[in-house]
């Protein structure tokens, strides 16, 4: 059975996500307002996922980058604990 590693989701400060230096993704602008129209229509579906351990965004670098281009003040994050960076 696998382990739950994160409790809560919570909606936090925009600005208080740092983005992960490391990520090796790269979204083309065409993804990006792919992603700010789906976000108009339905919202935020799934939250992004941020580590307890080091604070850097894991999973959502894009969908973040598309509420920055919406104005979007604050989103809904999972903080979750990690072993590593890797």
């Amino acid at each position: 059975m696998s382990e739950i590693k994160s409790k809560n989701i919570e909606l936090v400060d925009i600005d208080s996500i740092v983005p992960n230096p490391k990520n090796a993704n790269r979204h083309s602008i065409e993804q990006i307002k792919r992603l700010e129209k789906l976000i108009k229509y339905q919202g935020f579906r799934n939250p992004l996922i941020v580590s307890n351990r080091t604070g850097f965004l894991i999973v959502g670098h894009g969908r973040l980058e598309a509420a920055i281009n919406l104005g979007i003040k604050q989103l809904p994050v999972i903080k979750q604990d990690f072993q590593d960076e890797a």
